[in-house]
């Protein structure tokens, strides 16, 4: 078995060297970078393989049926939320049929959130998850791809309400996160949406996004120049870098952070988004040989894939449940 990785940006390089450090050959290709192209995906591979797209969701479908012609088991990162569904979903017979597996939405958020809700939820049915992406630096900053920041930061905002997925109210509020205070935040469109109420049975869903770096992703869709992070910019320009999700379920509010600080002592690469969510992948993948046929979302994960991946993100992620 070898990986087909689909682009090798911010994400994407850091999860090939997780995965070649398990021992996996890997191929990249890329659509800007010179690396083998798109095309040449079907000369190199064959039925066991796995197809990851770390690129963009906007190549979903298309890496799907190439997948599926070319029997390949499938990942990645997100939707492209197209009228509020996970448009990946529309492949699990075919990938049933043809005994292949495929697992979407496989980052941090979505990803390691879906995972979290799944593992903490009693009997509740009200999830209102509360994201805080929050950086200070001297000049803007952006985590990762400007074209998926600028798509989100445009992307009308989406709520789970009696089983349908409706555009949500535009109304802000401000939310007390229990490590890092009060900010304001913003409805969203976040694809947990598509996917978590309905395996999980919730009767309403909604998120909402606050912190700094949603001021540098406006600065971002407005045209300004901004700088991509790199490690050698910490505590140069920026001096703060932390990202908190909160699932407030009334009574209990579970979250967990992940704060550069920690990652800095451990000289580990990437950013809190970016290196959380190839761990993420990548554990997913070490789990492949025990999944089931067919298109999952990372909430549907057996228990036990689920906790591995919880233990493996430990070393950047810490947990409040």
């Amino acid at each position: 078995m070898k990986i087909l990785l689909v682009g090798v940006g911010q994400v994407g390089s850091l999860l090939a060297k997780l995965l070649e450090n398990c021992g996996m050959p890997i191929i990249g290709f890329d659509r800007k970078a010179p690396f083998f192209k798109l095309k040449d995906i079907p000369k190199f591979g064959k039925r066991g393989d796995i197809l990851i797209n770390t690129a963009t969701p906007k190549l979903n479908e298309f890496l799907l049926k190439l997948a599926a012609k070319k029997e390949m088991h499938y990942i990645d990162l997100a939707s492209d939320m197209k009228d509020g569904k996970a448009e990946q979903l529309a492949f699990d017979k075919i990938f049933k049929r043809k005994k292949l597996k495929g697992v979407i939405n496989c980052g941090l958020a979505p990803g390691l959130t879906n995972i979290c809700i799944s593992l903490t939820l009693k009997n509740e049915k009200v999830v209102k998850m509360r994201s805080l992406e929050h950086v200070e630096s001297k000049v803007p900053i952006l985590l990762w791809s400007p074209e998926v920041c600028i798509e989100d930061y445009n992307a009308k905002p989406l709520i789970y309400k009696n089983g349908k997925i409706i555009e949500g109210d535009f109304n802000s509020e401000i939310y007390n996160f229990p490590k890092y205070g009060k900010f304001r935040v913003e409805p969203s469109i976040h694809d947990e949406i598509a996917t978590v109420p309905k395996n999980l049975g919730l009767e309403y869903m909604d998120v909402k996004v606050g912190g700094k770096l949603g001021d540098f992703e406006r600065l971002a869709a407005s045209g300004k120049k901004f700088f991509l992070f790199t490690p050698a910019l910490w505590k140069v320009v920026v001096t703060k870098m932390v990202f908190e999700v909160v699932f407030d379920l009334g009574k209990r509010k579970p979250y967990f952070i992940v704060d550069y600080k920690r990652m800095a002592k451990k000289n580990l690469p990437g950013n809190v988004i970016t290196y959380p969510a190839a761990l993420v992948a990548s554990s997913i993948v070490e789990s492949f040989d025990s999944l089931k046929d067919g298109i999952i979302a990372p909430e549907s994960l057996p228990k036990n894939v689920k906790k591995r991946v919880l233990r493996k993100c430990r070393k950047v992620v810490v947990y409040y449940f």
